[in-house]
């Protein structure tokens, strides 16, 4: 016969069980999907000529895939595409947004540390952070959370 209480201690072990669990699972499938793309960029990279916008990009590519065929192209627009591109309006004060989802634990390559102390630490302007949610933040002067 199972009492009232022992259902409710399974249910709780199930749920704590589910709260070690599941960072352990996202973690190694994170790590699993890295390691895959990699791989797959590495012989996609040296099985075939690369076009890329920056010579940073084209050197960390030639590298990864043991190649010279990496080439630059800059990443300029075609005249087609801005033609109807009206003149700006131009402001009193900078005005800068950051647009990027970033998730709860970031990547090193998205490192934005001190980014937004520059905006309330000097007087260069205001930010807007779209894609970021203010969690657990008092409001800081020049800076506003647009979300997501």
């Amino acid at each position: 016969m199972i009492s009232y209480n022992s259902t409710k201690n399974n249910k709780s072990n199930a749920k704590t069980l589910k709260k070690i669990l599941r960072p352990l699972v996202m973690r190694f499938l994170n790590s699993n999907f890295l390691r895959l793309g990699l791989k797959w960029e590495k012989e996609l990279v040296s099985s075939a000529p690369t076009i890329t916008v920056s010579n940073k990009i084209a050197e960390e590519l030639m590298e990864l895939g043991d190649t010279g065929k990496v080439f630059v192209t800059p990443n300029y627009p075609l005249k087609e595409e801005t033609k109807d591109i009206q003149q700006p309006n131009f402001y009193n004060e900078l005005s800068s947004v950051y647009a990027g989802a970033e998730g709860k634990k970031s990547m090193p390559h998205r490192n934005i540390d001190g980014f937004v102390d520059m905006f309330y630490k000097s007087d260069i302007g205001n930010l807007t952070m779209m894609g970021i949610e203010d969690h657990d933040q008092k409001p800081i002067p020049r800076v506003r959370y647009a979300g997501y």
